[in-house]
């Protein structure tokens, strides 16, 4: 309990502090759009939360939502073709994709290609699925997306209002900051990655399994990134080739995280500023300038990354 106490300071209880005032608001005030915000705020916080384990390795994945994209689709592929209930649709939707993490992962760090080469691969990979995924038509619906009819009974999870969605991002975002920031477990694995990002050549002559870690820190990413592609195929109920595989989601998540510093209890404060300003923006001047908050997004991320490498010089 006293190591405990002692791990506990004031940026390890804000997030939690937050959420908890989240978890009241639609008590005290409603409205639809803004708990829509919210959600999807809390989704952004979700992947980009498992993203950083991997980006605190030195490794920035720029295609992050390959994941998201398989997550999305067989939870469709589970549930209008396959007849199977929604709970059953996450463990295939996560066995997919930790596969293709696993598969990747083991294919890039094992033959060392890192820095630039390595976010250009994960780019690459998520094109090539957005691709394929647009050519099969048949099955996905190609670049028109493929929707899915809710199904109101036991094993589903759809749901009129927006309130069980808000509240179960809320819980899992909660178990996975207690998680991340108490376990004497988590900790230790946070260390070891923050020693690999800090120095590769150190953290290995000291017996650093190098790729061992960088392929759980991807794998972490992968499941919570193929979670929530299951979560928005049931929240908003369809999936397209663009949004699913787009570079957009890519390098939201990764700004997220770049703008948080790479530190865990600051990504929720950033999603939850950066989202809705991004949604007003999409709605606001997308029909105009189709894309602009990708665009936005990129130089963002572009002028943060090179900040962050002056500074360590």
């Amino acid at each position: 309990m006293t190591q405990l106490l002692k791990r506990i300071n004031l940026d390890h209880i804000t997030p939690l502090i937050l959420l908890g005032g989240l978890s009241i608001l639609p008590w005290i005030y409603y409205h639809d759009y803004v708990v829509h915000l919210i959600i999807l705020s809390l989704m952004y916080a979700v992947i980009s939360i498992t993203w950083t384990l991997l980006g605190l390795t030195g490794a920035a994945s720029l295609g992050h939502s390959a994941y998201f994209g398989l997550g999305a689709y067989f939870t469709i592929f589970s549930l209008k073709y396959w007849g199977l209930v929604s709970y059953l649709a996450i463990p295939i939707a996560i066995l997919v994709s930790s596969a293709v993490a696993i598969m990747i992962g083991y294919i890039t760090f094992r033959f060392g290609i890192a820095g630039i080469y390595f976010a250009l691969t994960t780019i690459a990979f998520a094109e090539i699925l957005r691709e394929l995924f647009i050519y099969y038509r048949e099955f996905t619906g190609g670049s028109l997306g493929v929707f899915v009819s809710p199904i109101s009974s036991i094993g589903y999870f759809f749901y009129d209002s927006k309130i069980p969605y808000y509240y179960t991002l809320i819980i899992l975002l909660l178990i996975l900051y207690i998680y991340l920031m108490f376990s004497r477990q988590a900790s230790k694995f946070l260390k070891i990655l923050s020693a690999i990002g800090e120095d590769i050549s150190t953290a290995a002559s000291i017996g650093i399994n190098i790729l061992k870690y960088r392929l759980y820190a991807f794998l972490w990413g992968a499941i919570f990134t193929s979670l929530m592609g299951w979560f928005y195929v049931h929240y908003l109920r369809y999936v397209t080739p663009d949004v699913g595989f787009g570079l957009g989601l890519s390098v939201y998540v990764a700004l997220l995280s770049i703008v948080a510093n790479l530190r865990l209890p600051y990504i929720l404060i950033a999603s939850l500023i950066l989202t809705p300003v991004g949604e007003v923006l999409r709605a606001v001047v997308g029909y105009q300038f189709a894309g602009l908050d990708v665009l936005v997004y990129g130089l963002l991320l572009m002028i943060l990354v090179v900040v962050r490498a002056l500074r360590k010089r």
